[in-house]
């Protein structure tokens, strides 16, 4: 997600205010009703772009663990035995997280954080012998309960009782600017080959052009 790198684009929100906002992403998003389209499940989280491109590959890999976890878990059973490891694993990279220096209240990063714990501890209610998160620990040195941040847990959307079958909005939001990332990567490397090329071209007749005056 990080590939690219310039002055302008530190943020996704200058990537969406650049690539995202427009007319192509407005179509609808198969299977998902909760969203009309990928720039409308991005606009009901707005306030979540602000969060900087480096971040990002961090609470990816946080939330796709705990889509593992989703997944593995059985609704029917207390039973939790084949989620512990990846519980495990989720909790090592969310204490990550919250030791990061960019954890400050009130931030996109401690939004997306208390979402990260709200979205654990409710698969915690029914899954009751995996760990519990360590209390959010902001740079401002005021713990709170997981997933109580007072003005963020509004904006987070609660999981149904189908937990397993439900996508977390901002994983999918994730995998949306991700694959966008990828395209406009992709497309920035072939603009770069293809001025390479034409600067290897244009020295190449200048220089034959002056071994022709020579002769």
């Amino acid at each position: 997600l990080n590939l690219k790198e310039n002055d302008y684009n530190n943020s996704l929100n200058h990537f969406y205010t650049t690539y995202i906002n427009n007319e192509k992403y407005k179509k609808p998003i198969t299977g998902v009703t909760e969203y009309n389209s990928y720039k409308d499940l991005i606009d009901k989280k707005h306030d979540l772009t602000k969060v900087d491109i480096k971040d990002i590959s961090k609470f990816y890999d946080a939330f796709k663990t705990l889509c593992e976890i989703y997944s593995a878990f059985d609704e029917n059973t207390s039973n939790c035995t084949k989620c512990s490891d990846k519980a495990n694993k989720f909790v090592k990279k969310y204490q990550e997280l919250d030791g990061d220096s960019n954890n400050t209240e009130g931030t996109s990063y401690s939004k997306i954080l208390s979402t990260l714990s709200t979205d654990y501890n409710n698969l915690k209610n029914k899954c009751s012998n995996i760990p519990t998160l360590p209390e959010v620990n902001t740079s401002q040195n005021t713990p709170k309960s997981p997933g109580q941040n007072s003005a963020q847990t509004s904006e987070v959307t609660p999981l149904s009782s189908s937990i397993g079958n439900k996508l977390i909005p901002v994983l999918l939001i994730f995998s949306a600017i991700a694959f966008f990332l990828g395209i406009f990567y992709k497309y920035s490397l072939f603009k770069s080959r293809k001025r390479a090329q034409k600067q290897y071209l244009r020295e190449k007749l200048k220089n034959k052009e002056e071994n022709g005056s020579l002769i």
